[in-house]
């Protein structure tokens, strides 16, 4: 996942690109199967935790604006829960529709020469939805 981070700076109220994090999520999960009283409908809900790997690119924008900046994003825990519902086209076919909550908070540190560190945290916590094919082994 790369998502841009943008930045409003407070001494013109301008909104620049901040630059782009990078992460790789390390996740586990447990999830909970019932069936329905429809035979072919299963849902499902659950839980996990995970391990985000992340890296920080400064924009250009940034970096011409404060010479010699460097921004580092800290690795992070994150924690996630899920509702889906799956359909069974056949006994080993099933589409699917999946819901999904991350919560990540990321840690990061601004330096630049002449300058006091700062630090600051973002709470890039996620909703994410997606449908599906499934094939049961």
């Amino acid at each position: 996942v790369k998502p841009d981070l943008d930045l409003t700076l407070s001494s013109t109220g301008s909104v620049v690109e901040y630059g782009e994090l990078e992460q790789i999520p390390l996740l586990i999960n447990a999830r909970f199967h019932w069936w329905a009283d429809i035979p072919k409908v299963g849902l499902y809900a659950g839980g996990g935790v995970g391990y985000f790997v992340n890296d920080f690119t400064a924009s250009s924008t940034l970096r011409d604006l404060y010479p010699g900046v460097s921004v580092d994003a800290d690795n992070s825990l994150g924690a996630l829960v899920a509702v889906g519902v799956e359909y069974f086209i056949t006994p080993k076919w099933a589409l699917n529709v999946d819901l999904k909550y991350i919560y990540n908070p990321v840690d990061f540190l601004q330096t630049q020469p002449g300058v006091s560190p700062s630090a600051f945290d973002l709470n890039l916590s996620t909703f994410l939805g997606g449908v599906g094919i499934k094939y049961y082994f």
